[in-house]
């Protein structure tokens, strides 16, 4: 039972870790999208898209 618990919990770990790391690489990607359409010269500040 124990050894299962800890295994289960190992899994977690890992499954956690698994999403941070993708989180990582979501947040790094948006923000060289956002830094791209900042340089962009046809949106002004102050404007929102739409």
């Amino acid at each position: 039972m124990i050894l299962s618990l800890r295994e289960s919990l190992q899994n977690c770990k890992d499954m956690l870790a698994t999403c941070q790391n993708e989180l990582e690489a979501a947040k790094s990607e948006i923000q060289k999208w956002h830094s791209s359409f900042q340089n962009e010269p046809f949106i002004s500040a102050g404007t929102t898209p739409g």
